[in-house]
């Protein structure tokens, strides 16, 4: 994906270790196939395959992409994955703060002058609190 180009679906796959995970994100993104891959360890998926019930331990990988991209990103993820059939799930982006539609995230600026209620408020973005509440 070009530097500035902006991503409306967010794709949803799961991988079979964090190591497997960072290297599917790295390749993806230096691919440009992706804008960003966000990775979160330690997620328990239960599903039935092959007409079992697995119970596995993975990394859930959250890719960030463009519509035009997902044909190509599907096949790569197919290619690069260790999984027979890995998962790809994707969701529209109906909304998101602009800050987030920009390939180079970390040079926004953090905001600290409005602080949420509740439990967690160490670094703080209004735009996307008002875009995620409508």
């Amino acid at each position: 994906m070009a530097e500035n180009s902006t991503f409306s679906r967010l794709v949803l796959t799961t991988a079979s270790n964090p190591e497997e995970a960072e290297r599917l994100g790295q390749t993806l993104v230096a691919e440009e196939l992706v804008a960003c891959a966000t990775l979160i360890p330690s997620v328990r998926s239960i599903y039935r395959w092959q007409g079992a019930v697995e119970n596995a331990q993975e990394t859930l990988l959250l890719l960030k992409t463009g519509l035009e991209q997902l044909p190509a990103l599907q096949a790569r993820l197919a290619a690069l994955h260790s999984y027979e059939t890995p998962e790809f799930l994707v969701l529209p982006v109906v909304r998101k703060s602009q800050i987030f539609g920009l390939a180079q995230v970390e040079s926004a600026p953090v905001l600290a002058s409005a602080k949420p209620s509740g439990l967690f408020s160490p670094i703080w973005y209004p735009e996307l609190l008002q875009s995620c509440s409508g």
